[in-house]
């Protein structure tokens, strides 16, 4: 193989998008991250690592059953309101 740069793998579709300052935009990911439910966060972790090699009924399966276990928690009726500005007290720890 061969070294290329970011531009060049954006080119060819190898990386989304390429930026000045990675940091930065590294930052700028890790607190949208922080400000979603730590519960969606573990299950989108979950469901990353436990299909990535599945069959796509499998990962549908394997995603309706963690989302219905979010489904009306109190971490998942905050972030719904965050997302439309209503302040709701801080997150519950994760279950």
């Amino acid at each position: 193989g061969r070294i290329i740069s970011g531009v060049e793998a954006e080119k060819i579709g190898l990386v989304t998008r390429c930026v000045e300052d990675p940091m930065e935009e590294a930052l700028k990911v890790a607190e949208e991250i922080a400000e979603r439910s730590p519960d969606s966060v573990a299950s989108t972790k979950e469901l990353f690592q436990s299909t990535w090699v599945a069959d796509e009924d499998a990962c549908l399966r394997k995603e309706t059953d963690l989302q219905m276990k979010l489904i009306g928690t109190w971490n998942q009726i905050a972030a719904s309101g965050r997302q439309f500005g209503v302040k709701l007290p801080y997150y519950h720890g994760r279950k």
